[in-house]
């Protein structure tokens, strides 16, 4: 998920250059199980997953008032969760085009939309 380049001089000494792919963007929205809106305190969290660049946290995603989220600057492959104040809610599913994910997986500039997130009281 992160692209590595070393360049090198025949004579003397250079650093080494770490060339880090371009980051991708999710778009979607968070929706009740039944197509509600969902509550106004709802947030969610992308969890790094796998190889993940050194310092890399997981990262809080806003929800809008009417239950779309927009995140940016994402390398390599995220769980997502719901974050939530208030216990006993969770996510059912993620769907991308009608089929269901497990993980998201960000290749190299890829922007992935169209996501709805379904949630639930447990």
């Amino acid at each position: 998920m992160v692209d590595f380049a070393l360049i090198q001089a025949v004579e003397g000494v250079n650093p080494l250059h770490l060339v880090v792919g371009t980051p991708g963007a999710l778009r979607g929205r968070v929706v009740l199980e039944r197509g509600a809106l969902p509550p106004q305190w709802v947030q969610l969290a992308l969890v790094p997953i796998g190889l993940t660049p050194i310092g890399v946290s997981d990262r809080v995603v806003a929800v809008t008032s009417d239950g779309w989220f927009e995140a940016d600057g994402l390398i390599g492959e995220h769980r997502m969760e719901l974050r939530a104040p208030r216990p006993g809610w969770t996510i059912t599913t993620i769907r991308r085009n009608g089929q269901r994910l497990n993980s998201v997986v960000l290749a190299r500039g890829e922007l992935l939309d169209d996501l709805e997130v379904v949630i639930a009281p447990r």
